[in-house]
């Protein structure tokens, strides 16, 4: 044996034939979980009403299109959804999201004096339409959404025109209370503030 070799019973050319699979292996593990489609969702946040029962649910995220063409992510509100409901009474409630592959499912729960009140709302970042109980709308054509919630959980949705990027809560609930002058309950609303 010559100095320079390297005693070792595997040979150069049976390491050289897994290196492939092992790429292969590597970028599939990268690869899972990550979110496809035209926009990526980062995160949502719920401010709960004091009264009625209800909230405003901010989601952010990106277009990946400029994302990939310029390098720079232009992170922004995707979505405002004011959710409200009188038919029911409140001891608790919570939000979460679910960031599939394709789309974006938007969950809420209300402990309630009937028992528990659950709905979801999902968002296709693929095709752009949000799904509010059995009605589906293009999110192009307006970015704010009113959810209305009756005893059975059954929802109703309205939408309206685009607020633009980094709105605050407080400023979504007046926009929609302007487009909604004559609605009791919309006015009625009061944000928690912590």
């Amino acid at each position: 044996m010559f100095r320079n070799e390297i005693a070792h019973p595997m040979k150069r050319g049976v390491i050289c034939k897994y290196i492939p699979l092992l790429v292969v292996i590597a970028l599939g593990a990268v690869g899972c979980g990550i979110q496809h489609g035209r926009f990526v969702t980062t995160g949502e946040r719920f401010n709960a009403f004091l009264s009625p029962v209800g909230g405003i649910d901010i989601v952010d995220g990106y277009e990946t299109k400029p994302a990939h063409e310029t390098g720079i992510l232009n992170e922004q509100h995707l979505l405002y959804i004011l959710i409200i409901t009188s038919a029911v009474q409140e001891h608790g409630s919570s939000s979460s999201s679910d960031l599939g592959k394709y789309a974006t499912t938007l969950k809420y729960t209300w402990n309630t004096e009937k028992g528990i009140l659950n709905i979801s709302i999902p968002w296709n970042r693929q095709t752009d339409i949000v799904t509010i109980g059995k009605q589906e709308f293009v999110r192009e054509k307006g970015d704010v959404f009113v959810v209305r919630l009756d005893a059975n959980g059954e929802m109703s949705g309205q939408q309206f025109a685009s607020l633009g990027s980094h709105i605050r809560y407080q400023d979504v609930l007046k926009y929609i209370q302007q487009q909604l002058p004559n609605d009791e309950l919309i006015s009625s609303v009061k944000l928690y503030s912590p």
